[in-house]
């Protein structure tokens, strides 16, 4: 996996990675994936148990539409010209003071204390270039495959921008 182009969605301030694996950008897979209830029907009855210890008892179909309801509004609050992406991404170590911000800095973004939809990112200058998301249902992200995939973009997305070799191809997308 290797990163091939950062998206601009957003004026000078949030972008979203493109990887080798997949002709989509980050932003996109994700609003695929939570806007689809078949995939979402398939991953709540996959994690059912891990849901359950995090949330409590539910109908797999009331939790498919908490997931699309909360995606609807993690969306519409991330792609806001007006929103401040500094209050939506926080630290994504929970113990990192969340009002010193610094490049490169891993991050992750969520609409409420309780949701378990995320987006993740790298900070860099003043933008945030979003790596991907997961429907995160334990206590760390090392704990499943879906989420240790993530830290592993995150990773792949901070070496890139390290690296003074690479020349990050920036390139301007009209979100719709």
């Amino acid at each position: 996996m290797k990163v091939v182009r950062i998206f601009e969605l957003s004026k000078e301030k949030l972008y979203s990675v493109e990887f080798d694996t997949d002709e989509r950008h980050a932003v996109q897979i994700l609003q695929d994936e939570w806007e689809d209830q078949i995939y979402l029907y398939e991953f709540f009855k996959q994690w059912k148990e891990d849901y359950r210890k995090f949330y409590g008892s539910k109908k797999t179909a009331d939790i498919v539409e908490d997931a699309i309801n909360d995606a609807d509004e993690l969306f519409e609050s991330l792609l806001d010209e007006r929103q401040d992406l500094n209050k939506l991404f926080k630290p994504l170590d929970n113990r990192e003071a969340k009002n010193t911000p610094y490049d490169l800095q891993e991050l992750k973004a969520k609409t409420f204390s309780l949701s378990f939809l995320r987006i993740y990112g790298i900070r860099y200058g003043n933008t945030i270039i979003v790596t991907g998301g997961a429907i995160k249902l334990t206590g760390k992200m090392g704990q499943r495959e879906h989420t240790k995939i993530e830290l592993k973009k995150l990773e792949i997305v901070k070496a890139y921008l390290k690296d003074d070799a690479n020349e990050a191809e920036f390139v301007y997308l009209e979100f719709k």
